[in-house]
């Protein structure tokens, strides 16, 4: 693979039909890079164009990603360094921040004990607040776009599907695609052709994947899962009962109930009705009153 000079590769993490992840070493410090591929960056310049009625490059796509990313400095988020335009990719430099928190794999159904799954939460709440703060909805929160470091310090990455939300009344103009296992109810519906995206409002979707996230963790599965097809899936989300199970893990691998409190922020995140879901300062002010 042709790279700029003076990177070295060490890994890829992850690839899709428009990107791949890489573990690079730049000049003797490791960063990772988005590695956007030209070819489906042009089709959306081109759909971009038609919307616009101006020309756009590819590299003006990745500057969008890029310049919301500098507006969200802070300490649980991925700090963004650079783009650089090379060949037929354009590269989005970031800042390394760790390991992701647990893999996209539906499969892997590794349980993670409660001491450190408060510990992220309370970080990642942090870091979500600030970026609800920024009016800006992140779009696609999931467990493999939670970076941990080495001394367990949660960074928020990925920032591909985020969208602006000027005011908290306002439908969004541009609906994030998300991951389907983290998608909410009213997201599914309008996919499903049920309503329409225009009545879509964004932190709900946040919150809603940020239940999903720390569900996963607990217990090792997504509240709704279904080896069909994504309608199915949806469906399932949209009108299947959510089960909180009582038991979880503690640090030292023994079973204990789940806190009250805990129940009682999950089932807000996991509200159907996104004008009864919980907004990030209301977790917040939850999460305080936990005490293990």
């Amino acid at each position: 693979m042709d790279n700029p000079k003076g990177w070295k590769v060490l890994s890829t993490v992850a690839r899709t039909s428009k990107c791949a992840i890489l573990n690079v070493v730049i000049n003797d410090e490791k960063f990772v890079v988005k590695q956007y591929f030209k070819k489906p960056l042009k089709r959306e310049c081109l759909k971009r164009q038609k919307q616009w009625g101006r020309l756009i490059s590819e590299y003006d796509i990745i500057k969008e990603e890029y310049d919301l990313m500098k507006e969200l400095e802070h300490e649980r988020i991925i700090g963004v360094d650079s783009i650089v335009d090379f060949g037929i990719n354009v590269y989005l430099v970031l800042e390394f921040g760790g390991d992701e928190l647990a893999p996209d794999n539906l499969e892997d159904q590794t349980k993670y004990d409660l001491e450190d799954v408060m510990i992220w939460v309370n970080q990642i709440t942090e870091g979500l607040e600030f970026i609800h703060n920024k009016k800006v909805v992140h779009g696609d929160l999931k467990p493999s776009n939670l970076l941990r470091s080495q001394d367990n310090n949660i960074k928020i990455c990925d920032f591909g599907s985020s969208v602006r939300e000027y005011n908290d009344n306002d439908t969004l103009s541009k609906i994030p695609k998300g991951t389907p296992a983290y998608n909410s109810p009213e997201f599914c519906e309008a996919s499903s052709g049920a309503s329409s995206c225009s009545l879509i409002h964004g932190k709900p979707l946040d919150m809603w994947a940020l239940g999903a996230t720390i569900y996963r963790l607990l217990y090792g599965k997504v509240p709704f899962y279904c080896e069909g097809t994504i309608f199915q899936l949806y469906d399932s989300i949209m009108n299947d009962d959510i089960i909180i199970p009582d038991e979880v893990l503690t640090k030292s691998g023994f079973i204990t109930v789940l806190p009250t409190q805990l129940r009682d922020i999950l089932e807000g995140l996991l509200e159907r009705d996104p004008v009864k879901r919980l907004t990030i300062g209301q977790v917040r002010d939850k999460l305080q009153k936990i005490v293990l």
